[in-house]
């Protein structure tokens, strides 16, 4: 039997509350394509862009992304499912508080701010040597495939997450102080 990846409930209906779209990977439109393709599918309601999520080979769950359906690129990648929806509940959070018209955020994002017990390095997934966030073992447990920039505030935040609860996260995205996890930016 094929493995499928589904997203949580809670995440499928946050994704909806962001504008997202999403389609499970246990779908039987999405298993019965010709590839048998049991990856779950989010994507804006303008649909040009598409995440795709499902694992490699190596175990780490994965997210692609197509712009158009163009060839999917690699976005990000986990050693768990959890960290995968931690990833799209800071996602979607963003587009929620934006579209609530709430003051924009300021995160932890350089990587001396990273949480206790994590640091920001480097491992190779597929080849490709990326930015990771390490645990305090000095493993990989998430790669991002943005530039330096990018990649160290999303790992740094993804940090943050893993440190908290879902309803920590979801609470700070929908406050307008960005509380308990954030504080805003001043004007």
């Amino acid at each position: 039997m094929t493995q499928t990846f589904d997203l949580s409930q809670d995440l499928v209906e946050w994704a909806q509350q962001a504008g997202y779209q999403v389609t499970q990977g246990s779908t039987p439109a999405r298993i019965d394509t010709a590839g048998g393709d049991d990856r779950s599918v989010v994507w804006a309601n303008n649909g040009e862009i598409r995440y795709f999520i499902g694992q490699q080979a190596g175990g780490w769950y994965i997210v692609t992304s197509s712009d158009r359906m163009a060839p999917e690129e690699l976005v990000f990648a986990a050693e768990s499912m959890d960290m995968i929806e931690l990833y799209f509940y800071g996602k979607c959070g963003l587009s929620i508080r934006s579209s609530l018209g709430l003051p924009i955020l300021r995160y932890p994002r350089s990587a001396d701010e990273v949480a206790a017990g994590y640091g920001i390095g480097t491992a190779t997934l597929e080849g490709r040597e990326s930015l990771a966030l390490i645990d305090a073992v000095g493993s990989p447990v998430a790669i991002t495939a943005s530039g330096k920039i990018v990649g160290t505030a999303e790992l740094v935040c993804l940090s943050y997450y893993l440190a908290s609860s879902v309803e920590a996260l979801k609470a700070s995205y929908l406050d307008p102080s960005g509380r308990p996890l954030f504080t805003v930016r001043e004007s």
